[in-house]
């Protein structure tokens, strides 16, 4: 199964996106508000549950610099991928 969300324009170059989304610490500001659970395990990998469902533990997989970060589920009962596709619109917008 393959799930997209919509594509979103931000106010950042793509360098500075691609540094934003590369530390594990800034995916806490993009949880829902429905958080109940966010720890950092280490410096590639957080752990995250919403009100009412499993905690779910991701690690970052592999990185492409200014346009990719791909997070991995780090336990097999759930395997599944999160990517970041980063294009560059211009140069302080980024999608």
């Amino acid at each position: 199964m393959n799930l997209e969300s919509p594509k979103v324009n931000v106010q950042k170059s793509a360098q500075n996106l691609f540094e934003l989304l590369s530390d594990v610490k800034n995916f806490e500001q993009l949880m829902p508000e429905n958080i109940a659970k966010f720890e950092v395990i280490d410096e590639n990998c957080f752990e995250f549950g919403l009100k009412g469902m499993p905690e779910i533990k991701l690690v970052k997989k592999s990185s492409t610099p200014n346009s990719e970060i791909i997070l991995g589920a780090a336990s097999s009962k759930l395997p599944f991928t999160l990517t970041a596709k980063i294009d560059a619109i211009s140069e302080n917008v980024t999608e």
